[in-house]
């Protein structure tokens, strides 16, 4: 049976041969009959019986239903076919005939004497849809282009508008030109607008009378000067021809041209003002990528400014900037990298980096951890022993490389995005970072792998151990002395325990059988109760004494809720401050940490003595936090949660020295 494409290709043909779009099904039969015939005649064997007007009618029927053509039927037989197509082949038919002789006008129901249907055109204002319709992909339709003015509509094609059509416009200027003396005539009005680009107006004139492929090339790649000769002498020819009546067919096709070619060059020129325009944008981009802090996510990028303060995202869309960074981002060869390394960090997070920047972050980086996390270890560690507690990583590099790998991943993403050897190697090989941070970064190279973290951090477990050690008193230190501490605190206790007891036990018994002979308590007894005595003055005593204690352990309770973790209080603020306060002149960052201090401790004045008895609750913590941390002095400092996550730990150990 033939394919739905014969079928197709069987009524284009017949179609233009008859010059209908409604085709009748008996002659439409004949000419499938004859084609199968011919094929059979060649040396193909075609079995005839695909042709029969049954089996036909069943691939019409097939067709129709997919909309290829419609069937018009009488008495349950097909009577026409109506293929709409027709009119789109018709026009590429027009087309072609044109592409042999220029000199015929363009293509239009009126010169053609044809009349399509509304359902089979779309019909397109020139002056308000012309630039639209460049942008489009051709499907088969067949478009009219109205023009005004009195002017004849032409049947064109989407996929013709956007490539020959320019062509066909340029090849109607020529004519126009070449006709009685309007070359000479154009080109001393366009002299007077252009009096002092005489070699540039000849030279073009020239092109438009000879060498089509360079006038279009003007068009389609427009100069200031190229966009005003066009715009002036399609404008010259429209005015020629504006008040003339009973224009000949060819005149209508010079004003269908002139038309054309002026929305034409509006268009090609918006086109490279655009173009520009996203250019000064992404060079834009890459200025930014060169800022402080070298590192950014996707959000930051999506936020980048120019120069101006202007943001780029406004200039250009988002697509274009993804396509930068696309384009950025991919590896040249497997021994260097892109100029923007897009590395993936722990949670899920992204970060995209200079090429340049690699070495000088990573080693930022790592200083800053170094020192941040070995007074958090020295901290950590004296507080288990001073609590005759350890921890597995204090006595084995192993556990110990793994607390320090866990805190990277937790605490230091963008170092842990950071530690590849593959990027570290190959920045360091083809950036030229110097020679002390060449040095540096092959330390933390162990043959073709990274070092173990601690090497790479010249944290040294043993160090930090003895370190810890000094900060507890000696005897801590020694285990033979803490086990005898030990040992007799706990049976001191329980000595002191048990003579209470029997203390409190006399007394009961002594006082149960005064009560029940009649008798009052003896003064011994009453003493215990009497207001003013010692006894009561030391229960006052163990009463704010424990109130206290409570008062304590619900913010240490609000403390280990912000932090997540047991690490004492100042460890956890410079831990923070690390973080939120990255300003590398020392003097600057001190100053700056002590401002913020000030300002929390002047606001806090004025509302600790509300909290003397019970302090605040996490709500009452966070509304104090948001109103401080909103003071418009620290609108430059980013990472604002840290930021409050320090306010409020500042607040509570404020509280905690009531």
């Amino acid at each position: 049976m033939p394919t739905k494409y014969d079928l197709n290709s069987m009524l284009r043909t017949f179609s233009l041969r008859t010059r209908k779009a409604t085709l009748n099904f008996p002659q439409f039969s004949a000419f499938v009959q004859k084609y199968v015939d011919k094929l059979n005649n060649e040396g193909t064997a075609v079995d005839k019986s695909i042709a029969s007007p049954v089996m036909l009618g069943h691939e019409l029927e097939s067709l129709a239903q997919k909309g290829g053509c419609t069937l018009e039927q009488e008495n349950g037989k097909i009577r026409n076919i109506h293929y709409p197509k027709y009119y789109y082949y018709e026009t590429l038919r027009l087309y072609a005939a044109l592409e042999h002789n220029s000199e015929i006008p363009f293509p239009s129901e009126k010169q053609e004497k044809i009349i399509i249907p509304t359902e089979a055109v779309i019909a397109v204002d020139v002056k308000k849809e012309f630039s639209d319709w460049l942008d489009k992909n051709d499907e088969g339709y067949v478009i009219r282009l109205n023009f005004p003015e009195g002017i004849d509509s032409v049947l064109c094609t989407i996929n013709l508008l956007s490539t020959k059509m320019l062509d066909y416009s340029v090849q109607k200027i020529r004519q126009y030109l070449n006709t009685h003396k309007n070359a000479e005539y154009m080109r001393s009005k366009l002299k007077g607008i252009f009096p002092t680009k005489d070699n540039h107006l000849k030279d073009l004139m020239n092109a438009v009378l000879t060498q089509n492929r360079q006038a279009v090339s003007s068009l389609l790649n427009p100069t200031d000067f190229t966009f005003q000769f066009w715009t002036h002498l399609a404008t010259s020819i429209l005015q020629e021809y504006r008040q003339k009546n009973n224009m000949t067919p060819m005149e209508h096709s010079f004003c269908q041209a002139a038309y054309m070619i002026g929305f034409y060059n509006m268009y090609y020129k918006s086109q490279q003002t655009r173009e520009k325009d996203r250019e000064a944008a992404l060079k834009g981009l890459r200025y930014a990528f060169s800022q402080r802090p070298h590192y950014f996510t996707i959000n930051d990028i999506y936020a980048f400014r120019d120069k101006s303060g202007i943001p780029i995202a406004k200039r250009v869309s988002l697509d274009d900037i993804n396509s930068y960074l696309t384009k950025m981002t991919q590896y040249p060869d497997k021994m260097d990298l892109p100029a923007v390394v897009r590395l993936n960090a722990p949670g899920n997070k992204e970060y995209f980096v200079p090429r340049e920047r690699i070495i000088v972050l990573f080693l930022t980086r790592k200083h800053d951890a170094r020192r941040r996390f070995r007074l958090e270890f020295i901290e950590h560690w004296a507080n288990l022993l001073n609590s005759y507690r350890t921890h597995p990583a204090m006595k084995d590099d192993d556990a110990f490389d793994a607390e320090i790998a866990q805190k990277i991943r937790t605490e230091e993403p963008l170092l842990s995005a950071l530690l590849r050897f593959d990027v570290l190697y190959i920045a360091k090989e083809t950036t030229q970072p110097g020679y002390e941070a060449v040095k540096e970064t092959e330390e933390c190279f162990d043959g073709q792998q990274l070092a173990p973290v601690s090497a790479i951090l010249r944290l040294d477990r043993e160090k930090i151990l003895r370190e810890a050690k000094l900060k507890i008193p000696f005897w801590k230190t020694i285990p033979v002395l803490v086990h005898l501490v030990m040992f007799f605190k706990g049976f001191a206790k329980g000595v002191r325990v048990g003579a209470d007891d029997l203390k409190r036990q006399a007394a009961y018994e002594k006082t149960n059988k005064q009560i029940s002979a009649g008798d009052a308590p003896s003064k011994e007894i009453n003493a215990f109760e009497r207001p003013g005595s010692p006894s009561s003055a030391a229960g006052t005593r163990k009463t704010a004494k424990a109130e206290l204690i409570s008062y304590r352990s619900a913010l240490t309770a609000l403390k280990e809720r912000i932090t997540g973790n047991d690490i004492p209080i100042d460890v956890n603020l410079d831990s923070l401050e690390a973080k939120w306060n990255p300003l590398i002149d020392i003097a600057a960052r001190k100053n700056l940490r002590e401002d913020v201090n000030s300002m929390i401790r002047d606001f806090m004045r004025k509302l600790k003595r509300g909290f003397r008895i019970k302090p605040p609750d996490m709500k009452r913590i966070n509304d104090i936090t948001n109103r401080l941390a909103e003071n418009e002095a620290f609108s430059q400092i980013r990472k604002i949660d840290d930021f409050k996550n320090y306010i409020k730990l500042y607040i509570i150990k404020i509280l905690w020295d009531k």
